[in-house]
Formats: C-alpha cells, sequence, structure tokens
C-alpha cells in the first residue's frame, strides 16, 4: 500500500499482518501477534504513546 507506514512489534518474527488506521496518523501496516499489539507498533511507528486516551479509542485495527 503506497503512503502506509510500515511497523513491527518488538522482534515479533511471525506473520500475521493487521492494518491500523488512525484519522490523525493515517494508515500503518503492523506485524504482530495480536491486534492489540499492532496498535502499540503502530503507535511507535508514529511516534506517539499508545497508552493516550485520544489514541487507541479512535484506532481500527483488521486483518491485513
Amino acid at each position: 500500500m503506497r503512503g502506509t507506514k510500515k511497523a513491527r512489534y518488538a522482534e515479533y518474527t511471525g506473520k500475521k499482518m493487521w492494518l491500523v488506521e488512525h484519522p490523525q496518523f493515517g494508515k500503518c501496516r503492523a506485524c504482530a501477534p495480536s491486534s492489540e499489539a499492532a496498535v502499540v507498533a503502530a503507535a511507535e511507528a508514529w511516534g506517539t504513546k499508545w497508552t493516550r486516551l485520544d489514541f487507541y479509542t479512535v484506532c481500527t485495527v483488521c486483518p491485513a
């Protein structure tokens, strides 16, 4: 996907891919073991904290 950031959760080596979307930051394709971990990886790629209430409450995550 053009213009989509890429992220990887910690040292995850599996093949599960997730598409994380955020209205402010855009899209991020994350390689992570779960959808929750994908949000963490995307937040790191965007340079923000996933624990911010205004961050994770508006994220949408689906399998990529």
